[in-house]
């Protein structure tokens, strides 16, 4: 009986050796997948009114070189308040109908199209055969009025908040040569809205 106890143990060692002796079967590896949604903010406000004849607020819409004017409902050579412009004097509004703050950039093209076509100096001031731009914001003094280039102007209005609106005006200052003719020119002022 000893011997058959003995043989018995040693089966089950065999037995037990055995089995971890088998092959471990592995789980062959898995993949998940995640989708993921990219949802852009679109940053873009509506401008009103959509265009300007310069002198022709409350002037006759002709313009004379070498005069500055401004987009103000009170008047085409009116500057607006230096310490302060007030919305009654800025003729264009900005409204801002995104779910995100926006920063406000104007800039302007040159003068073209026309008998004296005018160059942007980009640097606000007239000149011979170039004239000068500036866009003011409500509320801002003039020492915050930007220059308007044809391209890199600077942020005229920061932080204009989601669902928000402001008035804005521009400032054209002629050129300085006489005119040679007497067909318009045009410019496309554009105003450009990014995330603040």
């Amino acid at each position: 009986m000893r011997r058959e106890m003995k043989i018995l143990r040693v089966l089950i060692i065999v037995a037990v050796l055995g089995l971890m002796l088998l092959p471990i079967k592995v789980m062959a590896a898995s993949t998940a997948t995640i989708i993921v949604t990219n949802s852009p903010y679109f940053v873009s406000v509506n401008i009103t009114p959509s265009s300007w004849a310069i002198n022709g607020l409350t002037g006759s819409g002709l313009v004379n070189n070498a005069t500055t004017y401004y987009s103000n409902p009170l008047g085409d050579t009116v500057s607006p308040t230096i310490l302060g412009a007030k919305d009654s004097e800025c003729y264009f509004n900005a409204s801002n109908g995104m779910a995100i703050a926006v920063d406000l950039t104007v800039t302007t093209s040159d003068l073209s199209g026309g008998s004296d076509n005018s160059t942007n100096s980009n640097n606000g001031s007239a000149g011979a055969t170039f004239y000068g731009a500036y866009t003011y914001f409500s509320g801002q003094t003039s020492l915050q009025w930007v220059v308007c280039k044809s391209s890199g102007s600077s942020i005229g209005y920061s932080n204009l908040l989601a669902g928000g609106n402001v008035n804005f005006g521009l400032i054209v200052s002629e050129q300085t040569n006489a005119w040679t003719g007497a067909t318009p020119s045009s410019s496309t002022i554009t105003v450009t809205s990014s995330a603040h």
